[in-house]
């Protein structure tokens, strides 16, 4: 059985922010019985920072950093 699942997220701030820092848990673990074949984020603004990790549990963390004013945040997977 093939999942398809798409997922947006934005982010709308009051005010313009100059620099944020966020954790993104959103791509689903790759488990027994369960493989991942696309897991990609698609992110704007272009972050200025970008690393993925594992946590304790083997889920695929993606954490960001922004240092340019921003408004808006948006998140595809």
């Amino acid at each position: 059985m093939r999942y398809s699942i798409r997922q947006e997220t934005r982010y709308e701030y009051d005010y313009t922010v100059a620099a944020s820092q966020h954790t993104i848990r959103l791509i689903p673990a790759i488990r027994p019985g369960l493989r991942v074949i696309s897991g990609e984020l698609q992110i704007r603004p272009e972050p200025a920072e970008r690393h993925v990790h594992g946590d304790f549990f083997g889920n695929r963390v993606v954490s960001i950093a922004f240092d340019a004013p921003h408004q808006q945040l948006d998140v595809v997977m």
